[in-house]
């Protein structure tokens, strides 16, 4: 409990929300119960805020030094516990430190109609819930380690999907840009084919000596096929910065 303690005052320092939350709570505890909580009026305190939590154990345990009464440092705790802990889906007690949940029902919890079930380690060491549809339990430790290590698959498969994605579109453009090469080439060579056969006599004897498979022909078609690849290259990088 004492660590519950320091991580109480810790969350009331720095959020903003919940101070005031507690403020306006000691606020009436002052003025309806004499800055006094006593069990019954900490059984209030529960149900008001729609909780289960309001077993006596709980009580004891936030009554420090044993008064009888919780003041303000008991309430700020109990108040940080509902803030930050939910209740034990068997007893109803709030989930103070380790706890069990059913995976398989925490992963399909996409919504507020779709609970998690959770269960404290005193009902989960006795087999007291009933919860036939699933069988996994893990501890709340053990979950947070599952999930983390499930994001880390996650984000590898992601990043092999998209090299494989960027792999494949550089290959289609390099071969796109030799398609384009040769489609340039053939088209440049028919065309000066049907010049050299239209040309009169003079024109011949000056289109005579040139070769449609090189020069101006290759370095149209090498242009276009550079310049396919080099528009795929930018696409590649700003993928992967």
């Amino acid at each position: 409990m004492e660590e519950l303690r320091a991580a109480a005052k810790v969350h009331y320092r720095d959020n903003a929300v919940f101070k005031r939350a507690v403020q306006t709570i000691n606020d009436r505890i002052e003025f309806s119960f004499e800055d006094r909580v006593n069990y019954e009026t900490f059984v209030t305190l529960i149900e008001e805020s729609s909780r289960r939590c309001t077993s006596k154990a709980l009580f004891r345990q936030l009554d420090r030094g044993e008064k009888g009464h919780l003041d303000r440092d008991d309430v700020r705790i109990l108040y940080y516990l509902m803030d930050t802990r939910g209740d034990c889906s068997c007893c109803g007690d709030i989930l103070r430190s380790v706890y069990y949940t059913c995976l398989p029902c925490f992963d399909n919890c996409k919504s507020p109609n779709n609970p998690t079930f959770n269960v404290c380690i005193a009902c989960y060491r006795d087999k007291a819930f009933k919860h036939p549809q699933h069988k996994v339990f893990v501890d709340n430790y053990e979950l947070l380690l599952k999930r983390r290590f499930q994001q880390l698959n996650w984000e590898e498969l992601r990043q092999s999907a998209v090299q494989g994605a960027a792999t494949g579109l550089l290959f289609g453009a390099i071969k796109e840009g030799f398609n384009e090469r040769e489609a340039i080439a053939d088209g440049l060579t028919e065309t000066f084919g049907e010049l050299l056969n239209q040309a009169p006599e003079a024109g011949v004897s000056e289109l005579s000596g040139f070769d449609p498979s090189s020069g101006l022909v290759q370095e149209a078609s090498s242009e276009a096929g550079n310049g396919v690849l080099d528009a795929f290259g930018d696409f590649i990088v700003s993928m992967f910065n």
